[in-house]
């Protein structure tokens, strides 16, 4: 149950929340303002219509002092069809009885011979005129009815056709995206498979290297020192241990080879590295750490992670023979979705301890970037590498629950990034 303050303080966020989104709502209409309108349109309705009638009324005059005919008042349907065609029948019939009035007035004055009978020829005008006003202000308004009806259609149409747009821009970003993530499931399922295999062969290769690497060793120690067998019997032992290390590594990346579990602070663990680092790179790479003083600590395999801290540092060494910067950078790093998704990731939601490797080399081809952290991949020359490097980080990183990703541009450099949780929040999707 909640207690009374817990329910006043949500009575007065909600206050809060209401008073905010009254403040944020459009104005309402003004109800003076929209009752003003109409009566301004019917001042200005009303304004043409009697300038109409006036400018009827000086040519009937004008036409008068010339042609003495009760035909005359006609030519006032020009007037009366464009009122009624624009305005309607009710503005129509209004001109028909102002024009009415200046005809009798004019013609009171003019040619009052015609007022003393009303002729039928201006019976069938008037008519004429009241017909014209009806029929064009009833087809006037179906046309301005059918005009705004293909406006609306068309607005409707643009409207309908910038939604399809959009939902068509957004089913395609979403097609890529889902492109994308079953990229990266692919890859994850790809790179499991060839985990569990070579995990397989790795441990039983093991055991037969460990046997050779003991007799080797006992023949070493049986031999007379001057013996000429003696330096076959060394050969044998050194190959033995590199392959011994090579098995090591693909146990790693399989996640099969168990390690002691202590507390780890990155900032200290790269400190330690780098003096190691520095004598195996070239004068011309500066290394520099930039760390974040409140990294937390975390539980892992302090060797592990400085072996695969020391091979990114080594490929940045091998990605910049011109010489360049290699920095080593520490930060908390949130990851949520849209982290996961943004770098391909499928660990688990959280805060996590992250160190970044960064050099200002040549970058990796496309083609290149796609098989990075595969076992047995390798761009160097033959016998310069055995490509299980990045392989062996990528298990060191899946061994401790964390992710490892790269970024790179061409001529400009890559960033390796390894995440080690710190406080995971659900499981990966």
């Amino acid at each position: 149950m909640k207690s009374n303050g817990q329910q006043g303080q949500q009575t007065m966020d909600s206050g809060k929340n209401r008073d905010q989104s009254a403040s944020e709502a459009p104005d309402p209409p003004d109800p003076s303002e929209s009752k003003n309108m109409p009566r301004q349109q019917t001042l200005v309705l009303a304004g043409v219509i009697l300038l109409f009638s006036l400018v009827y009324f000086v040519l009937l005059f004008v036409a008068l002092h010339f042609v003495r005919s009760s035909a005359l008042p006609t030519f006032g349907i020009v007037f009366v069809s464009y009122i009624a065609w624009r305005n309607g029948a009710v503005a129509g019939l209004a001109l028909v009885a102002l024009n009415h009035l200046w005809t009798s007035t004019a013609f009171l004055i003019l040619a009052p011979e015609f007022t003393r009978s009303y002729p039928p020829e201006a019976i069938i005008s008037i008519l004429v005129h009241i017909g014209v006003a009806l029929l064009l202000g009833y087809f006037g308004r179906l046309a301005a009815d059918l005009r705004n009806e293909i406006d609306v259609r068309k607005k409707a149409e643009a409207s309908l056709m910038l939604l399809q747009n959009e939902l068509e821009q957004r089913v395609e970003a979403r097609t890529r995206e889902l492109e994308k993530v079953n990229e990266f499931l692919t890859q994850a399922r790809k790179m499991e498979a060839i985990g569990h295999l070579a995990g397989s062969i790795a441990h039983d290769f093991n055991n037969y290297l460990n046997i050779i690497l003991g007799y080797s060793a006992l023949l070493v120690k049986k031999l007379e020192p001057d013996s000429p067998l003696i330096e076959w019997a060394l050969n044998v032992e050194k190959a033995a241990a590199t392959a011994a290390e090579l098995t090591s590594q693909l146990l790693a990346f399989s996640r099969k080879k168990k390690f002691p579990v202590r507390p780890v602070n990155l900032n200290t663990l790269i400190q330690e590295l780098i003096p190691l680092l520095s004598s195996a790179v070239k004068h011309s790479i500066a290394i520099s750490h930039v760390a974040d003083a409140q990294l937390p600590v975390f539980d892992g395999g302090v060797d592990q992670i400085k072996s695969a801290l020391l091979n990114l540092g080594l490929n940045a060494r091998d990605a910049m023979k011109n010489g360049g910067a290699l920095t080593f950078t520490t930060k908390t790093v949130d990851v949520n979705k849209e982290y996961r998704r943004k770098h391909g990731l499928t660990c688990a939601t959280g805060t996590y301890a992250s160190v970044s490797v960064a050099d200002t080399g040549t970058g990796i081809e496309p083609e290149v970037f796609k098989h990075l952290f595969e076992p047995f991949f390798t761009t160097k020359d033959e016998g310069k590498g055995t490509g299980m490097g990045l392989a062996a980080v990528y298990g060191i990183a899946q061994s401790h629950h964390g992710a490892v990703f790269a970024e790179t541009e061409l001529g400009s450099g890559t960033t390796f990034t390894m995440l080690f949780p710190v406080k995971l929040l659900e499981t990966p999707a």
